[in-house]
């Protein structure tokens, strides 16, 4: 804390704008946080007093004070239950100050000192009232920056947890470790953070994916003696697995922190929404029920008015219903009578259904005699219930009405477009019954067969089915479709696309996409195979290799020291660029080097390498 804040904050009364000290509530590297009255509106807010180095010129002081001012404005619009909200801002005699709403209660640094592991149904409604706060702030294009513990406040009267600092620039000339080597909070920032690469934000997604980490397990991910040693634990993924330390953890708790805490933020959990969605257990309804998000509708009356009336599930339930009490076999022959009676109009459905009903009846007979016997027929029959209405929800949005004594799907010798795109979207999506059912409509044109045979192989590729996958496409080949295939190779590619990003791929994968569907022969592979993304290029790199084709290893190399997360990855591209000598790589090794301590392993590595390599061109 500087003496000019210190001086400043003296006298009895000390005010900030109108408002009237009372106490002071905390102290740290970024200021002082002051519990103040407002005497117009005569309610209680906490002042944070910003701290600035008495050394600052006054061009930089002139800067930051602009926008700081700026900050506060934009997070004043924020409005959110789970977002300590903004009421004031301003100077005195040069220092920044900021008004918040007074939060009665504990931060989560302090609960987490005290409780060590938090209840995981605990953590779970933090999580989501965060991320439901994030969510907000980043539709309003506000990156908090600074997500941790001790910016979490939980309300004492509503148990709603707040996140704050909303509108506090950070500048880089405040807040400075002792190792004086980093700036804002080392074990909370992310690795883009230390980069000092330009932030989105991914950034906060994963800073609450540590705090998450925190709660769970009662300790840090990332943390070490030093700061140097925690940015590299950091960058690296370096922590010990969750798993193993809480091994009874909710399945989707774990794959979220996992997802957080990837290093290169192309693979992170894409948006705070995508993460509520993963831990929720009721979307409409996010933790305790104090936060829902805006535009959510629920509607289940006139819903299943629409559902009854169109399908007649109404009378299915009560037929299954009846039948099942005795015996299921005529409970559900009497369901299949019951679909076929439908009508040729939705015929499309009926199988779909039919499928769906015969499917489960397999899955039923697979069950052990004794789960069998324990199985409550009250459960069954909701069971079946549940999977027809849940049909005709997804066959609405598939089959568009038609006229009576028509087919739903006009099936002509080519697939319409319309109904690839929608093919694409069900699998892009993971709604495998949607694309079946459109598969399965166009085996109802034998003309079609090997549109059919195609969209099956497609399935399974994308279904991770590699082996089945190589046998699908290599039939269809062997049958004329390889024109076909050709012509959709796009769709392939982007298939084989989506699952390079995931990591190294599997054997089978880069076998079909080198020796059977043979993309390296397109240029959008040739585009992958310098593309920014890790995986993406190293699978192509593989694919590549295996047709026999030329890779240009330079390029490579100097994409991996200038965009690879890891430390020891950019570190071994800097090496692997010395090895092969080639002068190309001198302007990015310099650039390396040059970054010094904000990448200090590598600048070291990189500044070594053009000594020993490139001497004579330097």
């Amino acid at each position: 804390m500087s003496t000019e804040i210190k001086s400043n904050t003296t006298g009895n009364p000390q005010k900030f704008g109108r408002y009237i000290v009372k106490s002071i509530l905390g102290e740290g590297a970024m200021g002082r946080v002051y519990l103040a009255e407002d005497p117009v509106l005569q309610r209680q807010l906490a002042v944070k007093v910003i701290a600035l180095e008495k050394t600052l010129d006054e061009t930089t002081r002139r800067e930051y004070l602009e926008r700081f001012a700026i900050e506060a404005r934009a997070s004043a619009r924020l409005s959110h239950p789970s977002i300590v909200a903004v009421h004031d801002a301003g100077q005195q005699n040069g220092v920044p100050w900021i008004a918040f709403e007074y939060v009665k209660g504990e931060g989560l640094d302090q609960i987490i000192r005290h409780h060590k592991m938090l209840p995981y149904e605990k953590v779970r409604i933090i999580a989501v009232q965060i991320a439901s706060a994030l969510h907000h702030a980043h539709e309003h294009h506000i990156v908090h920056r600074d997500v941790k513990p001790a910016n979490i406040l939980l309300d004492s009267r509503t148990g709603i947890a707040k996140l704050t600092d909303f509108g506090v620039v950070k500048a880089p000339w405040t807040g400075l470790t002792q190792s004086g080597t980093s700036v804002g909070s080392p074990g909370y920032m992310s690795p883009e953070q230390i980069d000092g690469s330009k932030i989105d934000h991914r950034s906060d997604l994963f800073s609450l994916g540590v705090v998450m980490y925190e709660m769970l397990t009662g300790k840090h991910p990332f943390v070490r003696e030093t700061v140097p040693a925690t940015f590299y634990a950091t960058i690296s993924e370096n922590y010990e697995p969750i798993l193993k330390i809480c091994p009874d953890i909710p399945l989707e708790l774990e794959k979220a922190v996992k997802g957080l805490l990837t290093s290169n933020r192309e693979n992170r959990i894409a948006s705070a929404l995508d993460l509520i969605k993963q831990i929720s257990r009721k979307h409409d309804e996010l933790g305790s029920g104090h936060l829902h998000l805006s535009g959510r509708k629920n509607r289940p009356q006139s819903l299943i008015r629409t559902i009854t009336g169109r399908f007649n599930i109404r009378e299915i339930a009560v037929t299954i219903a009846e039948y099942i009490k005795t015996n299921r076999k005529p409970a559900i022959q009497k369901t299949l009578e019951l679909l076929d009676s439908m009508g040729k109009r939705l015929r499309p459905a009926v199988e779909f259904v039919k499928n769906l009903i015969i499917e489960g009846k397999k899955r039923f007979q697979d069950l052990p005699e004794p789960a069998r016997n324990k199985l409550n027929i009250g459960a069954t029959v909701l069971f079946l219930v549940i999977i027809s209405i849940g049909t005709a929800v997804t066959l609405n949005k598939i089959f568009k009405p038609a006229p009576e004594k028509k087919p739903l799907i006009q099936l002509e010798p080519e697939v319409p477009s319309e109904l690839l795109y929608r093919f694409d979207q069900s699998l892009s999506n993971g709604i495998f019954s949607e694309a079946r059912a459109i598969r399965d409509s166009l085996g109802q044109n034998k003309d079609l067969s090997k549109w059919v045979n195609f969209l099956n192989a497609r399935m399974e590729l994308v279904n991770g089915r590699y082996s089945e996958a190589i046998d699908s496409f290599t039939n269809l080949k062997k049958t004329g479709g390889k024109q076909l295939i050709n012509n959709q190779m796009p769709r392939l590619i982007t298939d084989i696309e989506n699952r390079f990003v995931r990591g190294r791929a599997p054997e089978p994968l880069v076998y079909l996409a080198t020796h059977v569907l043979s993309i390296h022969d397109y240029k959008r592979a040739s585009e992958l195979l310098y593309d920014n993304h890790y995986w993406k290029r190293w699978n192509m790199v593989r694919v590549f290799e295996s047709a026999g084709k030329k890779v240009d290893m330079v390029k490579i190399h100097i994409l991996d020291l200038q965009t690879a997360a890891s430390v020891s990855t950019r570190k071994r591209a800097a090496e692997k660029l010395g090895e092969l000598g080639d002068p190309r790589a001198i302007p990015a090794l310099k650039k390396a080097r040059d970054k010094g301590f904000r990448d200090p392993f590598v600048a070291s590595a990189a500044g070594e390498i053009l000594e020993r390599y490139f001497s004579d061109a330097e």
